[in-house]
């Protein structure tokens, strides 16, 4: 977010954006100039860089029940640590990850921060102050330089959907279908029961959490 450039053109006005492909941005209009943050706009980006290292997961909230803690060193789907209730947990698992002060090549101003893909979204923080939460479809921020360290400490709070959560509901036999006068029919044959009605009973657990390498990429802005 921020004021955008703008360029007057024979009576014509030109408004400057920069943005990753399927992202989107609402843009506000004035008859007076606004004063502002200026819009970040790239001008050049250094060399890519991972973060890598033991990241640290934490289940904070949800259910049906808290999965204990694990420690990863490669990102995936939750669902996959070697932890009980994994697969049948909704809610809100915590990562920590600790490292040093990124490679600064070309005399950066920020760092573009990427989480790559992630299921479904994230509340990021650097050092204990909160950054962005992040929805997608691209789960990017910029971070100026100077909010890195020597000693880095990445929090990232990743919330997926009910999926799992339903579809242990459904396996227990649980009353989680509570609609006033709806039979709730099913659109496709595969999610239909004995019954005729929906059912989630055969689907698989939904991906969940961080599920690719982060990266940093050192960057200038256009002034």
């Amino acid at each position: 977010s921020g004021v955008a450039k703008t360029k007057v053109t024979d009576g014509k006005t030109f408004v400057y954006l920069q943005l990753q492909p399927g992202e989107s941005c609402i843009l506000q209009t004035s008859n007076t100039p606004l004063k502002g943050t200026p819009f970040n706009y790239i001008d050049k980006k250094g060399n890519v860089q991972e973060i890598n290292g033991e990241w640290k997961v934490q289940f904070t909230s949800g259910g049906p029940t808290l999965p204990g803690t694990t420690d990863v060193n490669n990102l995936r789907t939750w669902t996959d640590f070697p932890v009980d209730g994994v697969k049948n947990f909704s809610g809100t698992a915590q990562y920590n990850i600790s490292f040093p002060r990124p490679v600064n090549d070309i005399n950066a101003t920020a760092y573009l921060l990427d989480l790559g893909k992630v299921e479904q979204s994230a509340e990021v923080l650097l050092n204990g102050k909160k950054l962005a939460t992040l929805i997608g479809p691209v789960y990017t921020l910029m971070i100026p330089a100077n909010q890195f360290t020597d000693n880095n400490v990445l929090q990232v709070n990743v919330s997926n959907s009910m999926t799992n959560r339903i579809i242990y509901l459904e396996k227990q036999g649980a009353p989680w279908k509570k609609f006033y006068n709806v039979n709730f029919p099913a659109r496709l044959a595969a999610n239909r029961g004995a019954n005729g009605l929906f059912t989630p009973i055969k689907w698989e657990p939904e991906a969940s959490g961080l599920t690719s390498t982060l990266t940093l990429t050192p960057v200038t802005l256009m002034k």
